[in-house]
């Protein structure tokens, strides 16, 4: 009994929508009732809000400056990165990190290996 009554519903429904009587036919207004109803200033604030917001006059920002990473800490070093042109820091000495001994370590900033713990 349900499953008669919605499908009456439905089709009241859309026999309703399709009859013209939901104000969508031509019939039922005029195109001075659809003149009338649009303000021509609404149009124009439409148009020009499609144009997209203005552009305000900005200059252009100063290029950032490189990073300034010296002087360096003692016993380090400064080396130009070739590829940037940057000076940066290296706690190694040129020929790099020392092959040390097993009680031995050669820490950064330190110009060869040092002894860890006690002898």
């Amino acid at each position: 009994m349900k499953r008669i009554l919605v499908v009456a519903g439905l089709f009241a429904i859309w026999s309703a929508s399709c009859s013209g009587r939901n104000g969508n036919d031509p019939e039922d207004s005029s195109t001075d009732e659809v003149t009338d109803a649009v303000d021509v200033g609404d149009v124009s604030d439409v148009e020009a809000e499609e144009d997209g917001p203005p552009i305000p006059d900005v200059a252009p920002a100063e290029p950032a400056a490189l990073p300034v990473l010296t002087p360096c800490p003692d016993g380090w070093r400064e080396v130009v990165d070739e590829g940037t042109g940057v000076v940066v820091c290296d706690p190694w000495p040129e020929a790099g990190a020392g092959d040390c001994a097993d009680d031995e370590s050669h820490l950064p900033g330190e110009p060869g290996c040092t002894r860890v713990g006690p002898a």
